[in-house]
């Protein structure tokens, strides 16, 4: 997936980045974007509030298995 922009998010008490991740993506797996966008929280299990955090707004096209390879860039 590619970075289309950056975003900002002001977090609230007990924000987590799956949390993060479940409210921007709709997946909690997709986590490790919002944390390599923000090195300085990586040992931040959850957040104390008003943290800024930058979050990635994903290219989420999604292409079909039947897209010829060269049809796919």
């Amino acid at each position: 997936m590619d970075i289309v922009r950056y975003i900002e998010h002001i977090c609230i008490r007990d924000d987590t980045f799956d949390a993060l991740a479940l409210k921007y993506y709709n997946e909690e797996t997709l986590s490790n974007y919002i944390i390599e966008a923000n090195p300085d929280y990586t040992g931040c299990v959850m957040f104390e509030g008003g943290e800024r955090l930058q979050i990635p707004v994903l290219d989420m096209t999604v292409l079909p298995d039947s897209l010829p390879p060269w049809k796919r860039t």
